[in-house]
């Protein structure tokens, strides 16, 4: 399977099955990991596709030496995963969250 490279504001469709996975690797502009960068799974819609009122973080991690995150557990519903940056509990990242090197 060749991987699949995404850029900051690009979209992404991930499919989960209850207690599902997201995994990664977070990556600087020269392609170095990024270590210790916060990475947290935002839910934003439920498994029926409704909206969450209050959206808030779920499984927040630590990148590890390579970079690599790993968020379980995660119940059916639609994501917004999110690198760096400020936290925001109640809120989606904004444009002013950067990732740090």
């Amino acid at each position: 399977m060749i991987p699949t490279y995404y850029r900051p504001g690009d979209n992404a469709t991930i499919t989960l099955i209850k207690g599902g996975v997201i995994t990664g690797t977070v990556k600087n502009l020269n392609g170095d990991p990024l270590i210790a960068i916060s990475v947290r799974a935002i839910r934003v819609r439920d498994a029926e596709g409704k909206p969450i009122p209050f959206q808030i973080s779920l499984r927040d991690r630590l990148t590890d030496d390579r970079g690599v995150y790993r968020l379980y557990a995660l119940p059916p519903g639609t994501y917004v995963v999110a690198a760096g940056g400020a936290h925001h509990d109640l809120a989606l990242p904004n444009s002013a969250d950067r990732f740090r090197s």
